[in-house]
């Protein structure tokens, strides 16, 4: 069993039925390092439900290769898309468009940062999510949770 160097974070993007195999290897190809794409990313196409595909994302560095790095590529891709065939497309039709061929961009598991806050909190995990109230989404609570539940150094 070995571990990285650097913690890893996983961002996948998932297509809608609308994407073709051929195009989500195409985004896979866009947003992965050894093709041209975002350092530190590594990047496979795998099969999901309904005719849909994902992108699953390794961020080897995610301080040099971030989630919003990721959706700026993917905008991009899209914008090739389009002028690959040709369209002249106005800003809501490019957002139509959009939407009709990803259906989200999104983290898996936790952040460096929030592991780094778990372990840096005192007191009880719901004492903790209470004093970060301001700060936390319901994922991040969720993450602080089980994380901090299962690795609290007391």
């Amino acid at each position: 069993i070995g571990s990285p160097p650097n913690f890893v974070e996983n961002v996948n993007i998932r297509t809608t039925s609308k994407c073709t195999k051929q195009m989500a290897q195409s985004l896979t190809k866009k947003v992965r390092a050894r093709d041209g794409g975002i350092v530190g990313v590594e990047a496979l196409t795998l099969p999901y439900s309904n005719d849909r595909f994902e992108v699953a994302c390794n961020l080897l560095s995610p301080q040099l290769g971030s989630k919003s790095m990721i959706e700026e590529e993917v905008a991009a891709w899209i914008k090739d898309y389009e002028q690959q065939q040709e369209q002249v497309v106005s800003a809501e039709i490019h957002q139509n468009n959009h939407e009709r061929m990803i259906e989200g961009v999104y983290r898996v598991g936790t952040t460096a940062e929030q592991c780094l806050d778990v372990l840096a909190m005192g007191g009880s995990v719901d004492e903790s999510i209470e004093k970060r109230r301001v700060r936390m989404d319901e994922y991040e609570e969720e993450v602080v949770r089980r994380f901090g539940n299962n690795f609290r150094i007391e």
